[in-house]
């Protein structure tokens, strides 16, 4: 997680997949950087954050 063009690769990926929450986290891919987390590892919290955001709003 070296390259700063990771944020915009992945951003574009969320809009691809809809979850145009994913951009809202830049602080994820600067701990990312910080702590060299794998992609796997940020996309997993990223993928989390926005699952729990989906849950939080649905109404059952």
């Amino acid at each position: 997680m070296t390259k700063s063009s990771d944020l915009i690769l992945f951003g574009q990926g969320a809009l691809e997949l809809r979850l145009p929450g994913l951009r809202a986290h830049e602080e994820y891919l600067q701990v990312a950087q910080r702590d060299s987390w794998s992609h796997a590892h940020f996309l997993a919290e990223l993928l989390s954050v926005e699952l729990r955001g989906a849950l939080f709003t649905c109404s059952w």
